[in-house]
């Protein structure tokens, strides 16, 4: 008697790309390998902003492959607008300045 069997070997991702100041925390798993099922998480770093449109989560899909391009990280607003007072001035929050005088 013969007995098919299938055979799968466990299908893995290759290691994500890493981001522009932001990084990844994997799900469930400790980020020691990326098989399929694993999330990865992605998050800004202080003061960056993920660009409109990506997502943050990624999965590794059966066949080997992330199931999205990792997201872009921007400078957030509070990074790139400067306030400078005039002489005079104390910055109150970052878009009103008061008399000091």
């Amino acid at each position: 008697m013969w007995v098919d069997f299938l055979c799968f070997a466990d299908e893995y991702c290759t290691e994500p790309l890493s981001i522009h100041a932001g990084f990844f925390m994997c799900k469930p798993s400790q980020c020691d390998s990326f098989r399929a099922g694993t999330e990865l998480h992605y998050v800004c770093n202080k003061n960056y902003e993920m660009r409109p449109g990506d997502q943050a989560v990624l999965t590794c899909l059966p066949g080997g492959v992330w199931s999205r391009e990792p997201p872009v990280c921007l400078p957030g607003l509070l990074s790139v607008l400067q306030i400078i007072c005039n002489n005079g001035y104390l910055m109150l929050n970052i878009l009103c300045c008061i008399n000091t005088t």
